[in-house]
């Protein structure tokens, strides 16, 4: 027999992780000398995954730029642990 069991994803359904999520997103922008945001332009970014973050945060010049956007990817995961 097999196990059952639910995941949830409770970032910003049941928790409001909104400022978490920009604290570390903004130490990683910090880190490449990326421009920061207000925490209230996240409500803007969030949603869809840490990729799509991480696309919408960079200025528009950076955002195809598939090297920095996996390395941002993998440092504000580290970050946001």
């Amino acid at each position: 027999m097999k196990g059952k069991g639910i995941i949830f994803d409770l970032d910003g359904t049941l928790l409001d992780t909104l400022h978490d999520l920009g604290e570390a997103m903004n130490t990683v922008l910090r880190v490449y000398g990326i421009p920061e945001h207000t925490l209230g332009m996240y409500r803007t970014f969030v949603g869809e995954g840490i990729e799509n973050l991480v696309r919408r945060v960079l200025p528009e010049v950076q955002r195809d730029d598939e090297v920095l956007v996996n390395r941002l990817v993998e440092k504000m995961r580290v970050e946001y642990r």
